[in-house]
Parts: structure tokens; C-alpha cells; sequence
């Protein structure tokens, strides 16, 4: 005997009243779910930028290798991971990442950020009176005023 609900469903294999309907509850709790786990995988990439030293990052270069003696990026999670078990799993992201700023800098120190002049009430008074005084005063003259 057939079942007249089963003859009805889309799939021959899926009885239509086995498909489960979401309530609002479960609606919600599924978008939490999804954005909770999109921040945790955020926070997961910037632990991943934090951790990997200087020493790291060229052990990594070493594993990619160069020429025709050169490992894919898949090659390279591997190794790291087996070398640095303790450490969180590294992405083919980072060693794409860490291969390019060795390309384009030639070494993968991060670089000193600057902090901005700041000047003083008298300092920037003083820097007013000298171009006042001689409008041709370099920037290094300035500069070495603020310091």
C-alpha cells in the first residue's frame, strides 16, 4: 500500500512531513550561531597574525624554499604544523602573505610606525619666528627643532 503523503513529496526517498520547519527560535539562534562563528574566526586571524615571530615567519620562507626547489602552500601548513604542533593551524593566507612581504621588502621585520610630531605652544612658536625671520629654513632645521 502506498502512502498518499509519501506519492506527494518532491524526492521519492523524503516524506514531506519529515522536512523540519524553524521556528523563529530557531531562526535567531542560527544567525547568532553564524555570527558568533564568523568572530570567532576573526578573532582566530588576528591571534594568527600575533603569534607567528620573526623567527616563524622565516621559517616558513625556508619551507616555501626557491627556484625550482619550491613547496605549495598547502606543503608549507603541513610542515609548519607538524614542526610547530603547539602553535594555532597557520592559513595558506599567511604564507601567501608572509611570502609577499619578503618579495617586496626582502625581509619580514615589521616596520616602525612613526609616531606624529607632535609640538608644543612654544615650540610651535618658535617654528613661526624662525620662517618669519628667514622663510628658506629647510624642513631638517625645523624638524631638528622639535626634537
Amino acid at each position: 500500500m502506498i502512502n498518499e503523503n509519501f506519492a506527494m513529496s518532491s524526492h521519492p526517498f523524503v516524506h514531506y512531513m519529515d522536512i523540519p520547519k524553524f521556528s523563529e527560535h530557531q531562526k535567531k539562534k542560527n544567525q547568532f550561531c553564524n555570527s558568533h562563528r564568523k568572530e570567532l574566526e576573526l578573532i582566530h586571524r588576528i591571534r594568527e597574525m600575533v603569534y607567528l615571530t620573526e623567527m616563524h615567519q622565516i621559517t616558513i620562507l625556508q619551507m616555501i624554499g626557491n627556484g625550482d626547489r619550491t613547496r605549495t602552500q598547502a606543503e608549507v601548513v603541513r610542515l609548519f604544523q607538524e614542526k610547530y604542533p603547539e602553535l594555532p593551524p597557520i592559513s595558506q593566507g599567511t604564507v601567501s602573505k608572509i611570502e609577499k612581504q619578503f618579495r617586496e621588502r626582502g625581509h619580514v621585520r615589521q616596520l616602525k610606525k612613526n609616531p606624529p610630531n607632535k609640538l608644543n605652544d612654544d615650540q610651535k612658536f618658535d617654528v613661526m619666528l624662525m620662517l618669519e625671520e628667514n622663510p628658506h629654513t629647510s624642513r631638517r632645521v625645523v624638524k631638528q627643532l622639535q626634537h
